[in-house]
């Protein structure tokens, strides 16, 4: 398993994940910045469409060149330009730096171990212009979200592109060692004669802690200006479920 399950069928993606409640908190940051703006882990183009949309010109980067291509054929369906790159977000390789970069949708969670998270985030700083604004988020390490019984649970009944009905499941199951939630994700597709067809795919997602996240930041050249329990501007509580960070890159100083 390298993580990328739950990403091979863009189209169910889309199906799944279809709202923008980022977006007018982005929004509001991008005409602060008035500059070109990077999403990395952009997947199917759920954000940067609707940036593009409005005028700005999007960069969007992604290790998952199925999501890519989806991410395209929207794009194009839309009208709008857009700089779809195929690249390992901890080895950005990119002709310009950006005053904002994002990675939301906890994106950041797929970045498992502290090498790769320490990896993913110098190269955020990296892309940021001297003043840049880089934003992300997180799912809080509450005791609910991570002691929370393993046992599959329904979450919601969809029709998939196709038109067929299914029910979907998810199980999840924490490693305080690691700060790995294993997640198993069941959809169950039902046929006219009852018979159910079962498929199944799996994703793993690192939890890191407010005080872990800050000393994170601040050792690859950032520094949390607002942390907050999500999309809407209200401060952080004890049990929050979203950590929303919004950061600047370090000035270095000269003597």
């Amino acid at each position: 398993m390298n993580n990328q399950e739950e990403y091979s069928n863009p189209l169910l993606y889309d199906l799944e994940n279809n709202r923008v409640p980022e977006f007018s908190f982005i929004q509001e940051w991008a005409e602060v910045k008035q500059g070109p703006i990077l999403d990395l882990a952009c997947g199917t183009g759920r954000i940067t469409i609707p940036l593009a949309e409005q005028g700005f010109k999007v960069t969007g980067v992604d290790i998952n060149e199925g999501m890519l291509t989806r991410a395209k054929e929207k794009a194009k369906e839309k009208g709008v330009s857009i700089n779809f790159i195929h690249q390992d977000c901890t080895q950005l390789d990119l002709d310009e730096t950006f005053p904002l970069v994002l990675l939301i949708d906890s994106a950041f969670q797929h970045f498992l171990t502290n090498e790769s998270q320490e990896q993913l985030l110098r190269s955020v700083t990296n892309a940021l212009t001297s003043d840049g604004i880089f934003i992300f988020d997180s799912r809080f390490p509450c005791a609910k979200e991570l002691l929370s019984p393993s046992t599959l649970s329904y979450k919601k009944t969809l029709r998939d592109h196709e038109g067929r009905e299914y029910d979907l499941f998810h199980q999840e199951e924490y490693n305080t060692l690691t700060q790995v939630q294993h997640h198993k994700v069941v959809r169950r597709y039902k046929d006219t004669d009852g018979q159910v067809e079962e498929h199944i795919s799996h994703i793993d997602l690192r939890y890191t802690y407010p005080q872990e996240m800050v000393r994170l930041l601040r050792l690859t050249g950032l520094e949390p200006i607002n942390v907050f329990s999500g999309w809407n501007n209200n401060a952080i509580q004890p049990q929050s479920k979203w950590m929303v960070y919004v950061c600047r890159k370090v000035q270095q100083k000269t003597f």
